[in-house]
């Protein structure tokens, strides 16, 4: 192949845009293989992946072209990671400067000749058929590595077609921009509609860095007694990192009684994002306490309930499937019955919901075994 070992021209760009604007609004991940088919099929490019990692940067999923690999146990990347000197550049780069654009990395301008001759590209062309890299990583703790590769026998990534694929990597930043926009906006709508569903609570709903995305008028007022009032209006609720391990995984929960007041901690996830929910309730309210919202949870059958828990602890459709050992379209279909028979419109919906209703449950629990 002559010339560009890619097609980037004006034309398929706009068609590129238009093209990602359908997945962003149509797909429940942005990184899935459907978003990594399309870059190749749009500029012809030899091979593309994306590397996915959580919130702590640990591997958590594989995504090809025409399939997705959340079983990493044996995966050859998953004993390669914790040694890939490429990753572990762009990693502490992206954590300390946390940011919507970090930039391009071309593995040769990483990595010393040695090295990488002795380890990475070793490792490339034994499972990629590749010996040049080059990363583009997405989120602001860069936790999806958009990675792009040239044929064997090709030369490095030029200059020239860095600045080609600079214009990409904007308009993928532009539409994952977006794509966690529209799904906070439903989340928060949601979030909405359940804090009314708790009475004599407060309800506080946070990003991973515990900025208020929304709370209740009981909220307000529990914290004004508490005499921390101000912090709610700041917009951060920065203390609770002092009482509650916010580096938890996610779908953990946690309970402190404090100065009279209960506070109730969980983390969930929605389409890879971390979010908080803190219940708060006088000591003496929680008799009080109840959730008047539609019931989902007992309404659930058992296989239901694991599929719900799982995507609230931030499990893609495929990393459902592969956990509970059964199909994709199996987990699409569990869902289908679960937002008919609970009224649901949504995942949103659906998630912000059962774990608020889940989080009354256990508190009123908590109140009967403490009267025991």
């Amino acid at each position: 192949m002559t010339g560009h070992p890619f097609n980037v021209d004006n034309l398929s760009i706009v068609e590129f845009s238009e093209k990602l604007a359908r997945h962003q609004q149509t797909s429940d991940t942005f990184f899935d293989h459907n978003f990594v088919d399309l870059c190749v099929k749009q500029f012809s490019i030899y091979k593309a992946l994306c590397v996915v990692r959580d919130d702590n940067l640990r591997f958590v999923r594989w995504v090809e072209q025409n399939r997705e690999i959340t079983d990493i146990k044996s995966h050859p990347y998953s004993f390669f990671c914790e040694h890939d000197p490429n990753a572990a550049y762009i990693n502490s780069i992206c954590v300390n400067n946390p940011s919507k654009n970090h930039g391009l990395f071309r593995s040769t301008d990483i990595i010393n000749r040695d090295r990488y001759n002795a380890d990475y590209a070793n490792w490339l062309v034994k499972n990629i058929r590749s010996k040049y890299s080059l990363v583009i990583p997405f989120d602001h703790i860069g936790k999806y590595h958009m990675c792009f590769y040239k044929r064997m026998g090709e030369p490095d990534f030029s200059d020239q077609e860095l600045d080609l694929y600079s214009i990409i990597a904007r308009v993928i930043a532009l539409n994952y921009d977006q794509f966690l926009e529209r799904r906070q906006n439903a989340l928060l709508s949601s979030s909405q509609k359940t804090a009314l569903q708790v009475a004599a609570a407060g309800y506080v709903l946070m990003d991973a860095q515990l900025n208020v995305l929304d709370h209740n008028e009981n909220a307000s007022k529990i914290f004004e007694n508490m005499e921390v009032g101000a912090e709610l209006n700041t917009g951060k609720l920065e203390f609770l990192r002092l009482l509650f391990d916010t580096d938890d995984v996610v779908g953990t929960s946690r309970h402190r009684l404090i100065n009279g007041f209960n506070f109730y901690f969980v983390s969930f996830s929605f389409h890879d994002k971390r979010y908080y929910l803190l219940i708060l309730t006088e000591a003496a309210d929680v008799k009080n306490l109840e959730y008047t919202g539609l019931p989902i949870i007992p309404k659930l059958t058992v296989r239901e309930r694991e599929v719900v828990d799982l995507l609230a602890a931030g499990l893609t459709y495929y990393e459902v499937a592969s956990a509970l050992h059964i199909s994709f379209n199996t987990v699409k279909n569990h869902l289908q019955n679960i937002y008919q028979k609970c009224s649901v419109k949504n995942q949103a919906h659906l998630i912000s919901s059962y774990t608020t209703e889940k989080i009354v449950s256990e508190l009123r629990g908590l109140q009967k075994d403490i009267k025991k």
